[in-house]
């Protein structure tokens, strides 16, 4: 995954910082130039995407914390990624702590292929956890991953492990598909993915679950959720509960 891919390479660029020092620069800058153009070719197949950040916040699984007028990290691998300044594009309510695929973010990739309308809204009167809800109004988008509205994060998890995911969705129009994934960013086995897929009306909340087994080797569930028509969609109560204890606890 994409992920993966950008955490070897920074990793291979903190390993090789020191090694100008040494008898070998030519070797060195060879391989320095050799990891940017990775860079660039992993740039044009990362998805881009804002988040706002609050450590305090947690999961934010029911989306009840909005942050507004802050700067939101870039998901892309990008030349400002690679020296450290990872801050891109200023964003302003969203949900905190999940990466968003925004207007904003996906304009910002100038690709002509993307020809998106929507926006990404808070919905304080109708939720099935707390108060609020996450909603997408989408007027046009791409059908294609990382080219239409959209969200996903990652989750740190004990394994093994028997885990179930779960979230609830009303829907309108909108063809939507949601990925959980099984992997993990230390070069372990493969990923394994499971798959929701739809595009039923769903006039009243409607709760959606996936089992997912994390054997040794995978420690991280992600979630990809895109939208691939317009119509309107919300989403709320995400959560990850453990289900191979005595008493089933939810994790996050």
């Amino acid at each position: 995954m994409n992920a993966c891919k950008n955490n070897f390479l920074i990793k291979q660029l903190e390993k090789n910082r020191n090694v100008f020092v040494g008898s070998k620069p030519l070797i060195t800058l060879l391989l320095v130039i050799q990891l940017l153009l990775s860079s660039c070719a992993l740039m044009s197949s990362s998805p881009n995407a804002e988040m706002l950040s609050n450590p305090s916040a947690g999961l934010n699984g029911s989306f009840e914390i909005i942050q507004g007028g802050t700067l939101a990290k870039t998901a892309a691998l990008s030349p400002k990624f690679l020296f450290g300044l990872t801050y891109d594009y200023t964003s302003s309510n969203l949900p905190v702590n999940w990466y968003f695929f925004t207007q904003t973010a996906l304009n910002a990739k100038k690709d002509k292929r993307v020809e998106s309308d929507f926006d990404i809204l808070i919905d304080s009167t109708d939720a099935i956890e707390g108060s609020k809800s996450v909603k997408f109004v989408v007027r046009a988008c791409d059908s294609l991953q990382w080219k239409s509205p959209g969200l996903f994060q990652e989750f740190e998890v004990a394994s093994p492990g028997m885990y179930e995911v779960s979230f609830w969705v009303k829907n309108k129009g909108c063809n939507f598909e949601a990925t959980i994934s099984a992997i993990t960013l230390k070069g372990g086995p493969p990923s394994e993915a499971k798959f929701i897929r739809s595009k039923d009306t769903l006039v009243n909340w409607t709760k959606y679950t996936v089992q997912r087994d994390m054997p040794i080797g995978l420690d991280r569930i992600r979630l990809d959720l895109i939208l691939k028509s317009p119509g309107t969609f919300q989403l709320d109560d995400f959560r990850i509960v453990r289900l191979d204890q005595p008493k089933a606890s939810k994790v996050l």
